[in-house]
C-alpha cells in the first residue's frame, strides 16, 4: 500500500506541485490557503463547504484591506465518506453505533489522516518561503492540518494500531515543517 502511496504522489504530486508553482508564479500569488475537510464528510459536500468557505474568506479579506490574489487548495482525503441516516416514525438521527469495528475504522481514518498530512508536507516542501500558508480544517480535517504542521509520529507511536509500526518504518525520512503557516 504504501509503495503505491509513493508511486502515486511523485506521479501525480509532483505534477500538482509543478502546476501550482507555475499558478503562483503565473498571478503572482502571495498567500496560498488549504482548506481540509473532516470526517465522514463526501467530496461533494466539502466541494460545497470550500466554496462557501473561499467566498466568506475573500469577503472578510476584502473588508480588512487585503487585495491580492489567493491560491485556494482543497485537500480530499480518504475520511470515511460513508455518512449514512437512519430515518426512524419520530424523524432523522445520525447514529455512531459502539461495534466491534468501530475502533479498527478510527485507525484507519487517523492513519490516512497522517498519510495526507505528510502528503501535503510533500506539497509544501517546494513552496516558495516567502508565501503565506494558511491552513483552515474542521473536525477530523484537523488531525490531517496538525500533522502538516506537527511531526505526527509521536501520536502515530501511542497509538494501538499495529499497522503504525509499519508506517514509522516507512516514512523515516519525514519532509520538513513548512514555515510560515497559519491555522484559521
Amino acid at each position: 500500500m504504501l509503495k503505491f502511496r509513493q508511486q502515486w504522489n511523485h506521479r501525480y504530486l509532483t505534477q500538482f506541485a509543478d502546476e501550482m508553482k507555475k499558478t503562483i508564479e503565473d498571478n503572482k500569488i502571495r498567500r496560498v490557503v488549504f482548506f481540509i475537510h473532516g470526517y465522514n464528510v463526501p467530496n461533494s459536500i466539502a466541494h460545497l463547504q470550500g466554496n462557501d468557505l473561499i467566498r466568506d474568506f475573500m469577503a472578510e479579506c476584502r473588508q480588512n484591506g487585503f487585495e491580492e490574489k489567493v491560491l485556494f487548495v482543497r485537500v480530499f482525503w480518504p475520511c470515511n465518506d460513508a455518512k449514512t441516516l437512519r430515518f426512524k416514525k419520530n424523524g432523522c438521527s445520525i447514529n455512531d453505533d459502539m461495534e466491534p469495528m468501530t475502533g479498527q475504522v478510527y485507525n484507519y481514518i487517523t492513519n490516512t489522516a497522517y498519510l495526507t498530512s505528510l502528503s501535503i508536507r510533500e506539497l509544501m516542501r517546494g513552496m516558495d518561503t516567502s508565501l503565506q500558508v494558511n491552513i483552515i480544517s474542521h473536525s477530523f480535517g484537523a488531525a490531517v492540518a496538525a500533522g502538516t504542521v506537527l511531526h505526527p509520529v509521536q501520536k502515530m507511536k501511542d497509538t494501538c494500531s499495529h499497522l503504525n509500526k509499519f508506517f514509522l518504518r516507512a516514512f523515516t525520512e519525514i519532509p520538513p515543517l513548512p514555515q510560515k503557516t497559519t491555522f484559521l
